[in-house]
């Protein structure tokens, strides 16, 4: 090993113990690439797929620049602003910009209710560049950006938590450190250099395009739920004075999703009147979990004050009037709402 190379060694391992000295000297050297962790990635991604990148706040999503110059003129960053900015911050993670700066849209999946909806849609998980942290059910899928119609930072036609990102958004990139302190990482099989870029499947253009179509997005307040088994989308009237949070629960949109339960106590308790809400509702939960049990018919009252609820084209016969709820069916072991056991 030659003198040089014991050197270089040297000043890594100082500045990897956090001596800020031999960090700039290795900089100074042209080095950098054994200081800034996600420089080198960055290079490649830029240099190779034509990405247009801008360093990330380390553990965090947000960028340490400005960058929307970039997305207006819809040209990436060179490899000399690169250097410039990762010699600045070398701890820097690293943004991917969105939409046709870096011809790219992206899937942002970030939950399982938000994977349950997007198989429930497409029918399984497309085979695409995928990028996460270590959670099965939050991840980030990347797809070539259409030009059929124009996309935008953020959209969520489908569910809160699963956002299709387009022009004006960015997302963050492999090695890149999440606020929880894990590296994002490409599932195996699955980084640019595995698998091709594919096209934006098709059920989510016409999502786009029915927004594109609206000029906005589906308004919270009148929520279309997607129910397993269902034949039509489940619809719920805007309810003054009831959360977002419930109408999404009462359109069916977490059937089949986790924390079924709760969420139906909490919908519960938002419906009766405020005054002991909680506690009529336990006692409620309590009476229709007893007759479940026993095979008795189940009838629960609701508040008078409730305001009408309609909901349309429910496969399990459950509906909701002004003053009361009922289930059609018979009940044997369990009491069921949108196909799940209470």
């Amino acid at each position: 090993m030659g003198a040089v190379q014991q050197l270089i060694i040297e000043l890594v391992e100082r500045a990897q113990s956090g001596d800020l000295a031999a960090r700039d000297e290795l900089i100074r050297n042209g080095h950098l690439e054994f200081v800034a962790e996600c420089y080198g990635p960055a290079l490649r991604y830029a240099g190779e797929l034509g990405w247009g990148l801008i360093p990330q706040a380390p553990e965090t999503k947000k960028p340490l620049v400005k960058w929307k110059d970039f997305k207006d003129q819809q040209r990436p960053p060179s490899l000399a602003q690169l250097e410039q900015w990762w010699t600045r911050f070398p701890e820097a993670g690293i943004n991917v910009l969105l939409g046709p700066t870096s011809s790219l849209f992206a899937i942002d999946v970030d939950g399982e209710e938000a994977h349950h909806v997007l198989t429930e849609r497409l029918g399984s998980i497309p085979i695409a560049r995928r990028s996460g942290r270590g959670n099965q059910h939050r991840y980030h899928l990347f797809f070539r950006h259409t030009d059929e119609i124009a996309t935008k930072a953020r959209q969520t036609p489908w569910h809160p938590n699963l956002e299709f990102r387009g022009h004006g958004g960015y997302v963050v990139l492999p090695p890149s450190r999440h606020p929880s302190g894990n590296h994002y990482a490409w599932y195996p099989g699955l980084s640019p250099w595995s698998v091709p870029l594919p096209e934006v499947p098709p059920t989510v253009l016409e999502a786009l395009q029915r927004i594109d179509a609206d000029g906005k997005q589906p308004r919270r307040r009148a929520v279309v739920g997607h129910v397993a088994h269902a034949e039509q989308p489940v619809v719920v009237n805007a309810l003054p004075g009831i959360s977002v949070k419930t109408r999404q629960f009462l359109s069916g949109l977490f059937a089949n999703g986790p924390a079924w339960n709760s969420r139906l106590f909490a919908a519960a308790c938002a419906t009766l009147d405020r005054r002991g809400a909680r506690q009529s509702a336990r006692n409620d939960r309590k009476r229709l979990l007893r007759a479940s049990a026993s095979g008795a018919p189940v009838r629960a009252s609701v508040a008078k004050t409730m305001p009408p609820i309609t909901i349309n084209s429910d496969p399990k016969g459950f509906s909701m009037s002004q003053n009361s709820v009922s289930h059609t069916d018979d009940y044997s072991n369990s009491l069921e709402l949108h196909g799940r056991p209470v």
